[in-house]
């Protein structure tokens, strides 16, 4: 991807995603762009530095994304059931994420739900107090 500054009609850079990108999304202030790539990849890019922040996989071979306007949340969307997915932009504490889910859920994550959504963590039994 290239970036252009619109007042100059200079590039101001070029960002690298895994497989051509099919849709993109600025962040509020400019300085996030979220890419989602033929591949399933979704890359969150730090427009200040030209870093990649974070690389998302989704189950869509080419995902839509949305940011939204506080840039808190990336939204994808889902090709075989038409639902859509919410990612946290920055990731938080996974301890405290599993607690606030197992509370809304009112139960534990399953095996399959730890091995899709904290991969490499070890599981736990139950919600914290």
């Amino acid at each position: 991807m290239r970036l252009w500054d619109t007042a100059t009609g200079r590039q101001r850079s070029t960002l690298t995603h895994t497989s051509s990108v099919v849709s993109v999304s600025f962040g509020p202030d400019g300085r996030l762009l979220a890419a989602g790539g033929a591949d399933g990849t979704v890359r969150l890019w730090d427009l200040a530095t030209g870093q990649a922040q974070r690389t998302l996989a989704t189950p869509r071979s080419s995902p839509q994304v949305f940011l939204s306007p506080d840039g808190h949340i990336l939204a994808t969307d889902s090709e075989d059931d038409g639902t859509v997915r919410l990612w946290p932009v920055t990731p938080g504490d996974p301890d405290a994420a599993v607690t606030r889910i197992c509370h809304a859920l009112h139960r534990g994550l399953t095996a399959h739900e730890w091995a899709q959504y904290l991969p490499g963590r070890p599981a736990r039994r139950g919600c914290a107090s």
